[in-house]
């Protein structure tokens, strides 16, 4: 999948310094949570454990600005034990960040949502103190469903898209 300034693509071991980095990024901690990735041998086995794209659409897509050719973050659908339907994430790197890119790779990953897998719900997990994925949550048609404690996580705000 495409749009002109993004590409999306499945994980591969080679993206480990890029896993590295977001991981360990400050942004990742504060709103996602530690995952215990402090090598590039620890990269490489979270691309392999979370990262590889499963059947029916699940998965995460690595997302790579096309002009330079860099793999900048993640964007794709989990799902998730704890809900009924799949679940939207995205995380850049910091430096890609105010740029879009969040925005561009999510409509993206929601427009083949519904025209190729069928998803007609969709939730979408955020820190309740992250004003910026709640912003980009409401711009693409989602709206607060309520709170949720899910196993390991702390609070967090649910946010719904569809029926």
């Amino acid at each position: 999948m495409s749009t002109p300034r993004l590409d999306l693509r499945e994980f591969n071991q080679e993206d480990a310094p890029m896993i590295l980095k977001l991981l360990r990024s400050s942004g990742w901690i504060q709103f996602i949570g530690e995952k215990n990735v402090h090598t590039l041998e620890d990269a490489r086995e979270y691309i392999q454990r979370n990262l590889i794209l499963h059947g029916h659409g699940l998965g995460m897509y690595c997302v790579v600005e096309r002009e330079s050719g860099l793999p900048i973050g993640m964007v794709g659908f989990n799902q998730r034990t704890f809900l009924d339907h799949p679940d939207l994430g995205y995380a850049l790197l910091p430096e890609f960040t105010g740029k879009g890119y969040a925005r561009e790779s999510a409509s993206m990953m929601l427009d083949h949502a519904r025209k190729k897998l069928d998803f007609t719900t969709i939730f979408a997990l955020t820190h309740p103190e992250n004003q910026d994925s709640i912003s980009l949550l409401k711009d693409l048609g989602f709206h607060f469903h309520g709170m949720i404690d899910p196993p390991g996580s702390g609070d967090s705000w649910l946010f719904r898209s569809g029926t």
